[in-house]
C-alpha cells in the first residue's frame, strides 16, 4: 500500500530537496530557485521506501501546480512508480479543483500519465533549451463527464 505524506516547504528544503532532486534528475537543485508551498512524498507502507515525490505550488485555494517530481531510481519504470503518482494525483483531487504541471516534450512516461488521467495540454513553453508542455486538469469537469 502507498501512503502519501505532506512535507512543509521549510522541512522539504532543509532535509529532502537536494537529495531527492539529485536522485531523480541526476542534477543539483538551487534551493533558493525552487518556489514551492509544500511537497508530497509517496511511501511504500511495507518497506518505508520513498517511491516518488512532487513539489507543489499553490496558486490559490483551488489550483495547485506540480513544480518538480518523479520516481526514485529503484522504482523508475515499475508499476509501483505509476501507482505512487496516481496516489499523489488522488491526494490532489481530494484537495484541489484544478492542477497543472509542465513536462518536457521528451518525457514520454509523464506525457502518457497526463493523457491517461485526462489532463489537457494547453500550452508550450521554452525554458533552458527544453520544450515544455503545460498540462491542466479541472477535477470537477472530469467528474461531470464521468457521471
Amino acid at each position: 500500500m502507498i501512503l502519501i505524506k505532506r512535507i512543509e516547504k521549510d522541512v522539504w528544503k532543509e532535509m529532502f530537496a537536494e537529495n531527492a532532486h539529485l536522485a531523480v534528475f541526476d542534477e543539483r537543485i538551487k534551493k533558493d530557485k525552487e518556489v514551492i508551498d509544500f511537497a508530497l512524498i509517496a511511501v511504500d507502507q511495507d518497506t518505508d521506501d520513498l517511491i516518488s515525490y512532487v513539489t507543489v505550488r499553490e496558486y490559490d485555494k483551488g489550483h495547485a501546480h506540480w513544480y518538480w517530481g518523479g520516481s526514485f531510481p529503484k522504482y523508475r519504470g515499475r508499476v509501483s512508480a505509476l501507482r505512487s503518482m496516481e496516489a499523489i494525483l488522488g491526494w490532489m483531487k481530494e484537495n484541489y479543483i484544478k492542477m497543472s504541471f509542465f513536462t518536457q516534450n521528451t518525457n514520454h512516461p509523464m506525457i502518457k500519465f497526463g493523457v491517461k488521467h485526462k489532463f489537457q495540454i494547453v500550452g508550450v513553453r521554452l525554458a533552458q533549451g527544453a520544450l515544455l508542455l503545460e498540462h491542466v486538469i479541472e477535477f470537477d469537469k472530469i467528474n461531470q463527464e464521468e457521471s
